[in-house]
């Protein structure tokens, strides 16, 4: 991908665009939660809608509807646009960005397997962490010093997951793990 279409995936964000248009999150964190908004998805009474964070920008995924992908594929599906071209364009003129000539646009967007390969990452870590808190937890007794040392934990990993410190988190976790064996050995 050439920098100028990076620097628009990055930097062109969905949530930003999402409350342009009015819409509103229904919940916030490391991933933000909406009710789908696709022409194509029935009322949304369930939000299924989500967006996340990368390297190379935000990423969403419908959970409900199946639809997925960066900001592009986004504006694209919402304003009813026929080719990820027009919306490249259209972006970096809002944005001020000059593109070279023969950028090939059609190939930037995430795909499908990119984009399920990150949320499901995200939630595997998430499973993970809450695994070994209830495992914390049943060990130490259903205390309230040990529910806030667990509080504490999710707060630095939360941390830790938006500075992007993943070698530290993998670190933390071992810890914690071990930490929970040995107590309960």
């Amino acid at each position: 991908m050439n920098d100028q279409l990076q620097q628009i995936c990055r930097d062109y964000k969905i949530t930003d665009y999402l409350t342009s248009k009015g819409i509103e999150p229904f919940s916030t964190g490391k991933k933000v939660r909406y009710h789908c908004m696709l022409p194509d998805h029935p009322k949304d009474n369930t939000p299924s809608f989500y967006v996340t964070s990368s390297e190379n920008g935000q990423l969403f995924k419908c959970f409900g509807c199946g639809a997925g992908g960066g900001i592009v594929s986004l504006i694209r599906i919402m304003e009813g646009h026929k080719s990820n071209g027009f919306v490249v364009r259209k972006l970096a003129r809002v944005m001020g960005i000059k593109l070279d000539g023969g950028i090939e646009i059609s190939a930037f967007e995430p795909s499908a397997e990119a984009v399920m390969t990150q949320f499901c990452m995200e939630d595997e870590l998430s499973i993970y962490v809450a695994n070994l808190a209830k495992q914390f937890i049943k060990t130490h007794g259903y205390s309230e010093d040990a529910v806030n040392k667990v509080a504490l934990i999710y707060e630095q990993i939360d941390k830790m997951i938006e500075e992007g410190k993943n070698d530290q988190l993998i670190t933390m976790l071992r810890k914690l793990k071990n930490a929970i064996e040995d107590y309960e050995s």
